[in-house]
């Protein structure tokens, strides 16, 4: 896999599992309930308040290093979809 190919980089939450193995050793490695992992899957991100604690974990993997600036894209890209979603619901 091409490492810039940053339209086909999985979530944030699944390369974090990917990189230590299963969602209980993820949830360990940040001091989070399991079902976090779980939670944050079905949401499609990471919310912000966890970027510093996955950036302290110094993960890399193909598509690069696993910090808080991807956990921060990512929560950024959904709140906008969301915001998006909001706009367009109120508006009919």
């Amino acid at each position: 896999m091409d490492k810039t190919d940053t339209e086909n980089k999985p979530p944030v939450v699944d390369r974090l599992r990917a990189a230590l193995g299963s969602d209980a050793r993820a949830a360990e490695a940040l001091g989070a309930n399991r079902n976090y992992m779980q939670r944050w899957r079905q949401a499609g991100y990471i919310p912000e308040r966890w970027a510093l604690d996955i950036h302290r974990l110094r993960i890399k993997d193909e598509w690069g290093p696993l910090d808080y600036w991807e956990v921060l894209i990512e929560a950024e890209k959904w709140r906008s979809r969301m915001m998006a979603e909001a706009q367009s619901d109120s508006s009919t």
